[in-house]
């Protein structure tokens, strides 16, 4: 092989995606919206990824992430499948012993999502407003996820996803978190 040759496969060894074709979503680089990381949610499942979109938590249930611009509505541009699923992505934290799908193979570092949720209870203390953030961890869906309209004109869903009633459709086990804004609560229209 000559020269030219060995600089084409070094180059695809040492940078493959750059070498050949762009993944759609590279782990842990620029910051995603949650609607674009559920749209590449089987190439990205087991991924380490930065999604940015709006914090929500509370005791009895747990904590979640929309996406900023659909605010928990369906995403736009879904395959039919998943034309339902709501806008959101369930949150856990790498610390958890119990995790769905495993332990991680990463330890969670500071700032914690045990912070965010303290950050998050402040907030709730009367402020009209929301908090944007970018999350980074590992995502995870299901191998046979389903995700159905729930029944009685709720207005909701419920499957075997994450979260409520298995209606998240995909899982990020949180390492850390960064860029915190608190943004205003969109008006209800």
């Amino acid at each position: 092989m000559n020269v030219s040759g060995w600089a084409v496969v070094a180059a695809a060894a040492v940078l493959p995606g750059f070498a050949f074709a762009q993944e759609p979503i590279a782990p842990t680089t620029k910051p995603v919206a949650v609607c674009d990381a559920l749209r590449e949610l089987k190439t990205v499942n087991g991924q380490m990824v930065s999604v940015r979109g709006i914090f929500h938590f509370t005791h009895r249930h747990g904590g979640w992430i929309l996406d900023q611009g659909a605010n928990g509505s369906p995403c736009p541009k879904m395959p039919r499948k998943a034309r339902i699923w709501w806008s959101g992505i369930w949150l856990e934290s790498a610390g958890d012993p119990n995790l769905e799908g495993g332990p991680v193979s990463f330890a969670e570092e500071q700032p914690r999502y045990s912070d965010l949720i303290k950050m998050s209870d402040d907030l709730n203390k009367g402020d009209e407003r929301n908090m944007l953030v970018t999350l980074v961890g590992e995502i995870r869906t299901k191998k046979n996820l389903i995700i159905v309209r729930a029944p009685y004109d709720r207005g909701d869903t419920m499957g075997n996803g994450y979260g409520e009633g298995g209606a998240f459709p995909a899982m990020i086990v949180v390492k850390t978190f960064q860029d915190v804004q608190f943004v205003a609560k969109p008006n209800p229209q």
